[in-house]
């Protein structure tokens, strides 16, 4: 871990799931009604177990050397990362996770495994809502971005390495670990840097892959020529 990194963990994290809401997210046309009872009968199969979880640190940066971004002791490479920090002081390293609690679940006879991936995918979407709207309130910052490991080529998923050191041994505490290949485990677990910015960015918006289900912001193909990244 970081020297004088100060972590804070926040559990049992808010979130109120709508079967209405998850329809109109899936964008389906047939069986509506039938999709909603099934997405009702999840959401209430969950709740009692469901514990959203997050750890953040307040943190800075050090120092920017060509695509090398230090924060504390820990190293970050790439362009995007750079080009977003170059003006930033204050930055906000964090992983957000909808809980292993999910996974232990057990579905009964007519439950479907493919729509609890979708609620669990929308817990881990408005976990990660609420920690930015904490930030933002506690810290007092008008708007945030993020960018995180592996959701660009510009910066790989084996900097998750980089960003799981900073937080050390504290990842336990909310029940998240990398494998080998810098997967996270649990799968529903979100990843990166918070940091303030009054035009807004998302590492969504240098992806143009369709129909992503955890997209949070619009492709933006101005936005790859300027950060002058590969699209994906």
């Amino acid at each position: 871990m970081s020297s004088g990194v100060h972590v804070k963990v926040i559990e049992n994290i808010p979130v109120k799931l709508d079967a209405d809401e998850l329809v109109k997210g899936l964008r389906i046309r047939r069986n509506v009604d039938y999709i909603r009872n099934k997405l009702g009968s999840l959401i209430e199969t969950i709740s009692p177990v469901m514990n959203p979880k997050a750890i953040y640190s307040v943190s800075f940066v050090d120092k920017i050397e060509g695509d090398n971004v230090t924060i504390g002791d820990t190293v970050f490479t790439s362009r995007v990362v750079r080009m977003n920090l170059e003006k930033v002081g204050r930055v906000f390293p964090y992983i957000v996770t909808a809980g292993s609690e999910l996974d232990d679940v057990e579905l009964s006879k007519g439950q479907s495994a493919m729509l609890l991936n979708q609620v669990k995918t929308a817990v881990v979407s408005k976990a990660y809502q609420y920690l930015k709207a904490h930030l933002t309130e506690k810290y007092g910052i008008k708007s945030l971005s993020s960018v995180g490991p592996g959701r660009l080529d510009e910066w790989p998923i084996t900097q998750q390495r980089e960003l799981f050191s900073h937080f050390g041994d504290n990842v336990d505490r909310i029940g998240v670990h990398l494998t080998k290949t810098c997967l996270m485990v649990p799968i529903k677990t979100i990843s990166g840097l918070f940091f303030p910015s009054e035009a807004g960015f998302e590492s969504c918006e240098l992806c143009s892959r369709e129909n992503c289900i955890g997209r949070r912001a619009a492709f933006d193909p101005k936005l790859v020529e300027i950060f002058g990244v590969e699209n994906q």
